[in-house]
C-alpha cells in the first residue's frame, strides 16, 4: 500500500500521508478491537460446555453452528457483564492512545500550529523563526539570502511549547537554520522560574541543533506598566533568562557563512 504523498505536496520522498499521531491512534485502535475479539471468542468458548448440555448438541453440531453459536452465545453473558467488557476494552483502547499521542494534544491555537507546519513543510530548505506573539506579529521578508524565511511564531508560547511541539511543527524538513526567539512569557513571578526555564531552554536547543544549526535571540526587556501588573511579567527576571541563553551555544558563524554568498533580501 502506498502511503506517500503526490510529489507535488510533499518535501521529499520520505514524507508520509500520515503522522506518527494518526498512525499510533490506528494501530492502538485496531490492537483494541483485537483484544475485543479475544475477549469475545474466549467468553464464547468457556459457554461452549454449557451449550452443548443445555440444546442437546454433538461435538460435530456445536462446532458447525460457528458465527451462529457465538451470536446466540454472547446473548446468553448478561448485560452488564457485556457491558463491563466492552467498556474496559474501550477505556483502555482509549487511554493508551491517548498517551501516545498526548504531545499532539495543543494546548494554544491550533490553527496557527498547523499553519506553521504546512509552510516549514512546503518550504525547501529554510531558514526557521520559533518564537511567541512578538515573532508572530513580525513583519518578516518572505527569504532572507536567499532562502525561504518560514515565520513560526506562536501567540503565548514559551519555551516549553517548543520543547513539546518543535519536533512535530519541523517533521521531516530539513531546515538550513533555527532561529529561537522566545522566553517572554517565561518572564512570570513563579519560585524555581530561572531554573525550570534554563533546563528546558537546554534541552530545546539541544534537541534543534541535531537537525540544523540554531541561533538563539535574547528576550525584549519589560518595563513597569500594564503588562507586568495585567499579565505578571517580572522585569528582574529577564535578565537571568538572558544569561542562559546568552550561555547557550550559538551557530551566528553559520548563518553568517550562508550569507556570505548572497545579500540579505
Amino acid at each position: 500500500m502506498d502511503l506517500h504523498v503526490s510529489a507535488a505536496g510533499r518535501l521529499n520522498d520520505n514524507d508520509y500521508l500520515f503522522g506518527r499521531g494518526a498512525a499510533w491512534f490506528a494501530f492502538v485502535m485496531t490492537c483494541g478491537l483485537m483484544l475485543f475479539d479475544y475477549i469475545d471468542r474466549q467468553v464464547i468458548v468457556s459457554l461452549f460446555p454449557d451449550l452443548k448440555e443445555e440444546w442437546g448438541l454433538s461435538d460435530k453440531q456445536l462446532a458447525t453452528r460457528g458465527s451462529r453459536s457465538r451470536r446466540t452465545a454472547w446473548t446468553a453473558i448478561s448485560p452488564r457483564t457485556s457491558l463491563l467488557l466492552v467498556t474496559l476494552t474501550l477505556v483502555g483502547a482509549i487511554a493508551v492512545a491517548t498517551k501516545l499521542i498526548w504531545p499532539f494534544q495543543l494546548e494554544l491555537d491550533r490553527e496557527r500550529f498547523f499553519a506553521v507546519q504546512a509552510a516549514i513543510r512546503n518550504a525547501p530548505n529554510p531558514v526557521i523563526i520559533f518564537g511567541d506573539s512578538i515573532v508572530q506579529g513580525a513583519a518578516l521578508p518572505s527569504k532572507v539570502c536567499g532562502l525561504p524565511l518560514v515565520n513560526a511564531g506562536v501567540r503565548g508560547a514559551g519555551i516549553g511549547y517548543f520543547l513539546r511541539h518543535s519536533a512535530q511543527l519541523l517533521g521531516s524538513s530539513r531546515p538550513k537554520l533555527i532561529v529561537l526567539a522566545v522566553g517572554i512569557n517565561n518572564a512570570a513571578a513563579k519560585e524555581g522560574r530561572e531554573v525550570d526555564f534554563q533546563n528546558r531552554y537546554e534541552q530545546v536547543v539541544a534537541s534543534l541543533a541535531s537537525i540544523a544549526p540554531v541561533v538563539v535571540a535574547t528576550v525584549t526587556p519589560i518595563k513597569e506598566g500594564y503588562f507586568v501588573s495585567k499579565f505578571g511579567y517580572d522585569p528582574q527576571i529577564v535578565p537571568a533568562l538572558n544569561r542562559t541563553i546568552l550561555a547557550t551555544p550559538s551557530s551566528a558563524s553559520k548563518f553568517r557563512r550562508i550569507c556570505s554568498s548572497s545579500p540579505m533580501r
